[in-house]
């Protein structure tokens, strides 16, 4: 199946950058705001989104370990998996270290405003790839992440040789399954001739689980 499809950072909205910050309707004075402004523009303008996918067909993955009940709620029903990377490439870590030495404020505003950007390129994905689906009628799952449910972790580095990340989009795996760049995105999608259950939701579904200061202060962002 070839389907091309291009990375795309799109304006996303301040209430994100928000959600990230960990913000539940406190009121915001103006400089913050200006802040989250001036953070936003510099994400979308210095960010270098890049992704990396391919669609197998499920035969083709055949010989691949899919560990946990969770992600073969997805492949079981799939004609085909998507295995995806989206990243903002090292551009934003540099500007990262810089505010974090120079405006700490500034530095934590950034960090979620590039939580944003790449949930952002990750949907915008998934928004044409459905689009371009629905032509052959087939259906697109939820994206599902190593780290989620009970799909281990570990699994980054087996989605990242498959598709040769490491020389294509200079994306590359630690010893402890973590992705770098950090602003980085791994995934899993199925494709089917039948719609899914658009079951996975909540914490354990975002890509901030593993990190989300939320959910570390054990609250939720829709609490």
């Amino acid at each position: 199946m070839k389907i091309t499809i291009q990375a795309k950072l799109s304006e996303f909205p301040i209430e994100q950058v928000l959600y990230y910050l960990g913000y539940q309707d406190q009121e915001l004075d103006s400089l913050v705001l200006n802040q989250i402004h001036e953070m936003r523009n510099l994400t979308i303008s210095s960010a270098n989104p890049k992704l990396l996918y391919r669609i197998f067909s499920k035969e083709e993955c055949r010989a691949l370990h899919f560990e946990g009940n969770d992600i073969r709620q997805i492949i079981e029903p799939s004609q085909y998996i998507v295995f995806m990377v989206a990243t903002l490439s090292n551009s934003v870590e540099k500007i990262a270290h810089q505010k974090s030495v120079t405006n700490v404020s500034e530095a934590l505003i950034f960090d979620a405003c590039c939580n944003a950007a790449i949930e952002n390129v990750c949907d915008n994905f998934q928004v044409e790839l459905t689009k371009q689906l629905e032509k052959e009628r087939l259906y697109l799952s939820d994206r599902f992440s190593p780290g989620y449910g009970d799909f281990p972790l570990s699994f980054q580095s087996t989605l990242c040789s498959c598709l040769n990340t490491s020389s294509k989009i200079a994306v590359n795996v630690s010893e402890n399954n973590i992705l770098s760049p950090l602003k980085t995105v791994s995934a899993i999608c199925g494709i089917s001739d039948k719609p899914f259950k658009h079951r996975f939701r909540g914490c354990e579904t975002c890509n901030l689980f593993m990190t989300c200061s939320l959910r570390k202060r054990g609250k939720k962002c829709d609490s």
